[in-house]
């Protein structure tokens, strides 16, 4: 990546480089530069160089001007120019004369003359040949070219030679303002009787040629006439079709941005939908302001190694949804109030000195579509004079989307102007604003300028003062930015490499806003994924749809406004049509929150997601930093099960009580239960029939991790503060269809959890009746510091029955239904695959499974990711949500209790030639390779299947103080406060 850095090392800020330029030696911005001779000689040098020898053609032109060159400031803007018209006259003259002096010809008199008398001197001579034209009947060549010219009539082609006027005229016929034809040889005439004075000079073919004449617009005319040069290649066969297509199938390829993260992670902070400009999204810059802050104070390996901006501007609505106006904020209604805005926004992502995508949003087009209007409006001849005339009708305005060079403009706007824009914090200026800034010196819009610049190769005038060094190709890195529309990023890691495809709009529209926003793009997921359509990528995000959801390969990022807000303002600010405040409250019904989601992706296979609001960050000293932890879908008694992963599960519980307090959250179907009639035959082949056996497996599970004998493991356990138990599906719904079953199928992990903790850390949630009885609840309440935690097996009954779309989004119903304060984190299960959401603020969480693939999701055609999850919270840091893949559990392994490898060693069990732990699971037949793990399990699986009695448990697992109130909750709090201040202790 090429960055502009200063002599400290840091990068330039945009808003310094004007400033350094301006101030270098000998720049004066209110004059044309002084080095036009070097300049023309520069040009002539460059064609001579492109030639095989240097032609004999070229040495009189370049010995004139290098002689000019030492005399250049005695001579005056004429004196150079018929300098330069005369050190070419030997090329005209010369008889058989060579392609590369032809080129120079060409170079010197229709790209260096004009340079060299400047664009004022054709504005000038334009207007004066416009007022002649429209007054005199007849205008001969002569009358321009002639050696005695009307002064007053021609004031300013009356001060150059002759020769100097033919060449100004043979310009303007070029650009078809003019219609007469002029040789080279009555260009170069030295005589009267060599010019035919018979024919008359009128307005050429150009619709609007008096037009672009009397305003001067010369340069929008020269624009307009290399556009029109540009035509395609006919159509003959099928193979010239065909080139049409490979052509622009390449041109619209998304980028491909490569970075190399130098670590063992992708780490990526995404600031989406900031819509600078927008009356709703001051507290989400103050939001991003307060982010850049946190990622400086975080250690160098957990920050960022990418930043990526996306639709960081709302737009001016000049024409295009020109009645959104009313949203925009006070001081920020213009593009150049909202252009500086961003720039000053870049320049302090900047600060964090990590590389910046910035992809264009929907709102990024709306600006280029409303500028692309008035750039056609101005190339067909239409003058912008203030006032009236720059209103577009409806009927104008289709009018101008069916010109056919429309969308050549639009994707010239979108890749080379909305950068440059963002990079110089300003919009370009208008024809009228560029002659103001420059006395008349220059007359011509910025854009038309650039689009010369980039599309024709010519020079930048110094005047226009946009800076060389900040004109990038879209995808190209320059000074540590990147402007992109939507992009596929390339990380090289430490481990290998990670890709993610990002998508600004995954929908019908970019104005839509579902509820369910993520349906349509796991649908597709999938139908790509069936048919190979594409690479599949590790992780596909969307930004436009401003709510966070996520599912194991797909990520919608939230957005940063503050939705809220529009309910408490006046009706004037607040009922503006297509608002899409006004959207998301209606169709949402919950107001959105500004939110930064930080997403990485490790070489170990773990998934992070750090979730940083003003909510949440308000709440983070509140408490130690915490791992809740939590357990479910287990399914002890499925052949689906993984106790090898389970076990290395739960001793990473352990391993995490090292470095900080922990809390466990059981959230059900940790045994497979009787939930239908084909159970039997699903459970035969691992022997765990009864669910006696599969309880008794999961107790050897628990407690052969949680070797309490060890001494090690009893003082890591005085780490975990809290412990509820909830039941899921599994565990609960066995006792009416099975009425001989008289086992509570949740007590049993109570009673487990009390021999590792103890019976003041462990909790069965209840509810009381109005007498006091306890009812079992499927939900348990956590306080953790400041945070509310409500934890269950699903969300919503409806969710237990597989239907109603993805789990996570029934916390929406909960949310929006519960008509009272809502929890800061809704933790769930049951449908064993990860997901996330956010609404309103409130953070759901799907848990994932630790069990595979079932025959019921092979049915339903729905897949099972194994990934435990962890929650991290409080220590002053985002709340941060981590998904544990099976390689990264089996990369960790087991480092305590009864399963660790010295003590399986010590029982005689090890593992099996050519065993791995990828290909061969736990229940594969007795020939295939084992590990020394999976032999101890199966084991105990067999003594589990052969147990004839069962200790039922019968102590109440809800706890209760001396008065019969529940414990109190901030029990766990203080616990957690007093692990910290002993592990500062320690390190002390």
């Amino acid at each position: 990546m090429e960055r502009l850095k200063g002599s400290d090392g840091k990068f330039i800020k945009n808003s310094e480089l004007l400033k350094r330029w301006q101030e270098s030696d000998g720049f004066d911005p209110t004059k044309y530069p002084s080095r036009l001779l070097k300049d023309v000689e520069s040009v002539v040098s460059s064609i001579s160089q492109s030639s095989d020898t240097f032609a004999e053609d070229f040495e009189v032109a370049l010995s004139t001007i290098q002689e000019a060159l030492q005399v250049t400031e005695r001579l005056s803007q004429e004196d150079k120019a018929a300098m330069i018209v005369s050190a070419t006259k030997d090329i005209v003259e010369r008889e058989n004369r060579t392609e590369a002096a032809d080129n120079a010809y060409y170079g010197i008199r229709h790209e260096a003359l004009p340079f060299i008398l400047g664009s004022s001197f054709y504005v000038r001579s334009g207007r004066e040949l416009a007022r002649a034209l429209e007054s005199d009947e007849t205008l001969s060549k002569y009358d321009i070219v002639g050696p005695e010219v009307d002064h007053d009539k021609f004031p300013t082609l009356s001060s150059v030679t002759p020769a100097v006027r033919s060449q100004v005229l043979k310009r303007l016929n070029e650009f078809e303002l003019t219609g007469y034809d002029l040789t080279d040889e009555e260009a170069d005439y030295e005589t009267e009787s060599e010019l035919d004075q018979a024919t008359v000079i009128t307005y050429g073919k150009k619709k609007n040629a008096s037009k672009y004449l009397a305003d001067g617009s010369i340069e929008t005319a020269r624009m307009m006439s290399k556009f029109n040069r540009s035509v395609p290649k006919d159509i003959h066969n099928i193979k010239d079709v065909l080139g049409h297509y490979d052509k622009h199938n390449e041109e619209r390829k998304i980028n491909t941005v490569k970075i190399d993260t130098n670590a063992d992670n992708l780490r990526v902070l995404p600031i989406n939908e900031l819509r600078l400009g927008h009356q709703d999204n001051g507290e989400g810059l103050r939001l991003v302001d307060q982010t850049v802050d946190l990622i400086k104070r975080m250690p160098e390996d957990e920050q960022p190694q990418l930043v990526t901006v996306s639709n960081i501007m709302q737009s001016g609505f000049v024409h295009h949804q020109a009645k959104k106006r009313q949203t925009l904020a006070m001081g920020l209604e213009t593009e150049n109030s909202q252009y500086s805005s961003a720039n000053a926004v870049l320049d302090r992502l900047r600060e964090l000195e990590k590389p910046v995508i910035v992809s264009l949003g929907s709102d990024d087009h709306a600006i280029a579509y409303d500028a692309v209007k008035d750039i056609i409006r101005e190339m067909n001849g239409y003058i912008r004079t203030g006032g009236k005339e720059n209103f577009i009708s409806y009927y104008e305005s289709n009018n101008l989307i069916q010109d056919e060079s429309f969308q050549t403009h639009l994707k010239f706007y979108l890749e080379n102007v909305i950068p440059l824009c963002y990079r110089m914090g300003r919009r370009l200026r208008t024809k009228d604003e560029v002659a103001d800034a420059t006395d008349g010196e220059l007359n011509y819009s910025e854009y038309f300028a650039l689009y010369n610049h980039i599309e024709h190769g010519e020079q930048l005038s110094d005047s226009l003062g946009i800076l060389p060094e900040v004109i990038a190709e879209n995808g190209e890195w320059r000074d540590g930015l990147c402007f992109v529309d939507d992009y596929n990023l390339e990380a090289t890691t430490e481990g290998g490499s990670k890709k993610v495809n990002y998508r600004h709009s995954m929908a019908f529209s970019s104005e839509t806003l579902p509820v369910n926003h993520m349906k349509p793009v796991l649908e597709l997921m999938g139908g790509l994924a069936a048919n190979a359509a594409m690479d599949k990528p590790d992780l596909w995000v969307n930004g436009r749809q401003q709510q966070l959801t996520y599912l194991r390969g797909a990520l919608a990022l939230p957005g940063l406004w503050d939705t809220a807000q529009s309910l408490d303002s006046k009706q004037y600010y607040a009922t503006a049509p297509g608002d899409p405040s006004r959207r998301s409250n209606i169709g949402r019904r919950i107001p959105s929150k500004p939110m930064i989601d930080m997403y990485e992706l490790t070489d170990d296979g773990r998934t992070r997601q750090s979730i940083i609001s003003k909510e949440i960050l308000d709440k983070a000293d509140s408490l130690p930093r915490t791992a809740l932890f939590e357990l479910c879908d287990m399914q002890i008694g499925s052949p689906s099960a993984r106790p090898d992963y389970q076990i290395m599960y739960l001793s990473q519980m352990l391993e995490k009580a090292q470095e900080m307090p922990i809390a466990i959250a059981v959230a059900g179907d940790i045994i497979h239960g009787h939930l239908y009639p084909d159970f039997p035959e699903e459970s035969q082949d691992i022997g765990l029939v009864k669910l006696k056996s599969q309880k008794a497996h999961v107790k050897d599970i628990i407690s052969g991790v949680f070797d309490m004998n060890d001494p090690v493991i009893r003082t890591l356990a005085e780490n975990i503060i809290d412990v509820v138990v909830q039941p899921g599906n599994h565990d609960k719904i066995m006792r009416p269809k099975f009425p001989n079953n008289n086992d509570d199928n949740i007590d049993y992990l109570v009673t487990e959890f009390e021999n590792v903790v103890g019976k003041d850390r462990v909790r069965n949630e209840a509810i009381f009746d109005n007498d006091g009885t306890p009812v079992g609840t499927w939900i348990a309440r956590m306080h953790l510091g400041a945070y509310s935690v409500n934890v269950a097996h699903y969300h919503l009954s409806r969710g237990k029955f597989g239907n109603g779309g993805l789990p996570v989004k029934d916390a929406y119903d909960r949310v929006k239904g519960l008509g009272e304060k809502s929890p800061d984190l809704l933790i769930g299960a049951h449908w064993h695959n990860p997901q996330v959401a956010n609404y309103g603020g409130i953070i759901s969480v799907i848990g994932g499974p630790l069990a595979g693939q079932t025959n019921f999701e092979d049915f339903m055609g729905l897949k099972s990711v194994p990934a435990p999850t962890v929650t991290y919270l409080g220590g002053g840091e985002p709340m941060t949500v981590e998904f544990l893949s099976p390689k990264s559990l089996i990369g960790e392994g087991v480092k305590y209790g009864g399963y660790a490898p010295k003590q399986l060693a010590e029982e005689g069990f090890k593992d099996d030639p050519n065993f791995d732990p990828f290909k061969h699971g736990p229940y594969q037949s007795d020939d295939l390779p084992k590990s020394a793990l999976m032999k101890k399990l199966n084991m105990q699986r067999r003594q589990a299947s052969q147990l004839v009695k069962f200790k039922s448990q019968l102590e109440n697992p809800n706890h209760y103080d001396a008065k019969g109130n529940p414990i109190q909750l901030n029990e766990a709090t203080r616990r957690a406060f007093e692990i910290a201040a002993r592990k500062i202790a320690t390190q002390q």
